[in-house]
């Protein structure tokens, strides 16, 4: 990549994290991949709060909070500080292109659902993980830990579909999911 692609397309990159921050990442156009009509109705579902320390700290950033990191065919980690112990990790060789930017956005809406959305929507080759820490979240009972299921928003229908195979672990405190795509995210009951 010479001099002058790289200019443009830190660029485009500055422009489009500017854009996610003053509209937020639901105003992005997020698309999703399609299903056969399969979901669940929001109402069916409980989802899950952040925790009090997360929750002010999104209403200080008012409701989103994006960290970012430019991904390599190596993979790798995106983990800061804003995303609450969330973390994503991309495998090797899980898209095409030499490198990818990929933004991830907490989210929090008036009734403080704790949801994340990755930018740009998009396929992978290889599933990519995603983590919640238990340290994140508000579950009134210790049991409920074990029944947490994530789901990811299909834009087309309207529904949420659950993500098969969540793995919670309560030694390490943690719950992850395994995901082929980027959209909008949730975990609840």
């Amino acid at each position: 990549m010479n001099a002058r692609t790289k200019v443009l397309l830190t660029s485009l990159l500055a422009l489009s994290a500017a854009l996610i921050l003053v509209t937020g990442c639901s105003d992005t156009g997020i698309t999703s991949p399609e299903v056969s009509g399969q979901g669940i109705a929001a109402s069916e579902i409980q989802f899950i709060q952040w925790d009090k320390k997360v929750t002010e700290s999104l209403n200080t950033l008012e409701k989103t909070s994006v960290s970012e990191k430019t991904f390599t065919k190596a993979g790798g980690v995106l983990a800061t500080a804003d995303m609450h112990g969330c973390k994503l990790t991309v495998p090797a060789n899980a898209f095409l292109e030499d490198e990818r930017l990929i933004q991830a956005c907490l989210t929090i809406t008036d009734d403080n659902f704790a949801g994340i959305e990755f930018l740009p929507s998009q396929q992978f080759t290889k599933p990519v993980t995603i983590e919640l820490p238990f340290a994140a979240i508000k579950v009134d009972d210790q049991n409920e830990y074990n029944e947490i299921r994530a789901f990811w928003y299909d834009e087309a229908s309207g529904l949420w579909v659950e993500i098969p195979d969540v793995e919670v672990d309560s030694e390490k405190e943690i719950v992850t999911a395994e995901i082929d795509h980027f959209t909008r995210f949730g975990w609840g009951f």
